[in-house]
């Protein structure tokens, strides 16, 4: 009994242990860069600087809404813990979903291998789960949970496009029932994405691809696609018109005043912003500097980087995935190359968070690299104990090396 809800929720129970660490780290007031604003922003369903965010204000306007025993603050770095945990969960669920499928999703040259790394429960398990405490306990992304940020709520609606999109790549027919409910719910949640934040523009054209990779360039399927296009579409105007009406009605906060067609269009598409945009080789190299240094480590002096370690297995996955897998890997390769090469390309001083999206996919990766070495080495009781004690050593050194750089508890600065 024990074992069979075991199997079927250790993602979720994954996720629990997480949550419970987020707990631990949470700032007590608010944090640093925009979390002020941010929080008066869903605390009186006001209006946030470009691009506006009004799904996240409405979200916390809703969470605050639940009869919570704790101040304002607390609530709305709650729901950041809440959602990056949730993300962890749905992270673990994918990779678990990608390895239940590997013998379809390896290229015809591989099938026999692909059919051999089907291995025990007990290494798809931990394969699964690696990754979620890989992204979890990696710095940036822990600091989401940590005080009020919108990427804390796109890193979960991305969790959940990503997805809901490998969901219908993997289903057994072409634009059946079960497909197009799963395509259906992948453009539902790029639409609110695109209410949330702009990034969302690093997914879309990798889930285009994905669909006709599986589905092929006819007629019928691009007028699907239409269809699913004009779902995101309605999904993310909504949203920003709701915004409209609310700004139109002088809420207590107002960055700006997108409260007619015109400067709501200005307020969208961050006009402001714009300079910042594709400066050329200086700022291209400056923010690719910034990537490279957070995935460095130098114990000597300290360094431990995002991953620690742990960014060899993701570095061995995603060069795996790119040997074995076939079309499939074309998805995984297009996010990473959108994702980077639009964030190297936006001189911004916080950029870390963009690069959000890309330390998923490597995370994600991390999980084929352990179920490979699973599958390479005997299955003896000591090999998996060592498997074990090794993961076990990865994810402890990232918690060892950025506890004290997330750990928020006792943060009362910017208050």
């Amino acid at each position: 009994m024990f074992k069979n809800c075991f199997l079927k929720y250790f993602p979720e129970l994954a996720g629990l242990l997480v949550f419970i660490v987020y707990l631990n780290t949470m700032c007590p007031t608010i944090g640093e860069m925009d979390s002020g604003e941010l929080a008066t922003v869903q605390a009186t369903l006001s209006i946030a600087h470009p691009t506006g965010y009004p799904l996240f204000a409405l979200l916390g306007y809703l969470f605050l809404k639940l009869p919570l025993p704790f101040e304002t603050i607390i609530r709305l770095n709650l729901l950041a813990s809440i959602l990056s945990a949730a993300t962890i969960i749905i992270l673990i669920r994918t990779t678990k979903l990608i390895i239940e499928n590997l013998p379809a999703l390896v290229d015809h040259k591989w099938k026999s291998f692909g059919l051999m790394v089907q291995t025990s429960n007990y290494s798809k398990i931990l394969a699964s789960i690696f990754p979620g405490f890989m992204l979890g306990f990696s710095l940036t992304f822990w600091l989401q949970s940590t005080r009020v940020e919108v990427y804390s709520l796109q890193m979960f609606l991305l969790s959940l496009i990503i997805y809901f999109s490998i969901r219908a790549y993997n289903s057994h027919n072409s634009i059946d029932s079960s497909s197009n409910k799963f395509w259906v719910w992948a453009f539902i949640f790029i639409g609110l994405g695109l209410a949330n934040h702009l990034t969302t523009i690093f997914i879309v054209f990798p889930t285009i691809v994905l669909f006709f990779l599986k589905n092929r360039f006819k007629f019928q399927n691009i007028r699907f696609m239409f269809y699913l296009f004009l779902i995101s579409f309605v999904v993310a105007v909504s949203f920003y018109l709701l915004m409209m009406l609310r700004a139109s009605s002088n809420p207590p906060f107002k960055y700006g005043d997108p409260s007619n067609l015109i400067s709501l269009f200005d307020h969208v598409t961050a006009q402001r912003y714009k300079g910042n945009m594709f400066q050329g080789i200086f700022s291209f190299k400056l923010q690719a500097e910034k990537f490279i240094n957070l995935l460095q480590f130098n114990f000597a002096k300290q360094k431990w980087g995002e991953f620690s370690l742990s960014i060899l297995l993701g570095i061995a996955g995603i060069i795996f995935s790119f040997i074995l897998l076939k079309q499939f890997n074309y998805y995984l390769f297009l996010i990473l190359f959108f994702t980077l090469a639009i964030s190297f390309n936006y001189n911004i001083y916080d950029i870390n968070e963009y690069f959000l999206p890309a330390f998923y996919i490597i995370c994600l990766c991390s999980g084929l690299c352990i179920l490979i070495i699973s599958a390479i080495l005997p299955k003896t009781i000591s090999v998996k104990l060592l498997i074990f004690f090794v993961s076990f050593v990865l994810i402890g050194s990232q918690i060892y090396g950025n506890y004290k750089f997330a750990d928020k508890s006792n943060d009362y600065f910017y208050e």
